[in-house]
């Protein structure tokens, strides 16, 4: 069975579950982000996962969040942060979008406020203009 069927079925089970989980602002889960095409992030493994950094929670059921990756390339990302176990991770602002709480897996860390701060302070350095 290929991983866009498998990941179908998962789907399925995560469409069904009833209770939501409720991240707060900057805090990095573990999430089903599933299998995706082109150039859209997707998750690892056999659970789909990837960490992402929760950005907003004023919709109901649903976040703002940024994907991050340890697979770091020169130049593809120039924005880093340091977890709590001293991991350095890649920020894909690039992809920042909605998520279903849903898909939520596990609290992994929580950024401090200064992190978090820095992070943003780049993103606007970076993307606006």
């Amino acid at each position: 069975m290929n991983l866009y069927n498998i990941w179908n079925i998962k789907k399925q089970k995560i469409n069904s579950t009833r209770g939501y989980l409720n991240p707060k602002i900057r805090e990095i889960w573990w999430y089903n982000l599933g299998m995706n095409i082109g150039k859209e992030i997707y998750g690892n493994g056999i659970g789909f996962l990837r960490p992402v950094l929760v950005i907003n929670t004023e919709i109901p059921n649903m976040f703002i969040g940024i994907p991050l990756t340890t697979k770091l390339y020169a130049g593809k990302h120039k924005v880093f942060i340091f977890t709590n176990d001293n991991k350095k991770h890649g920020v894909i602002f690039c992809q920042i979008r909605s998520f279903d709480r849903r898909r939520l897996v596990h609290k992994m860390y929580t950024l401090s406020k200064n992190k978090y701060k820095k992070l943003f302070k780049q993103f606007k350095i970076l993307y606006i203009k």
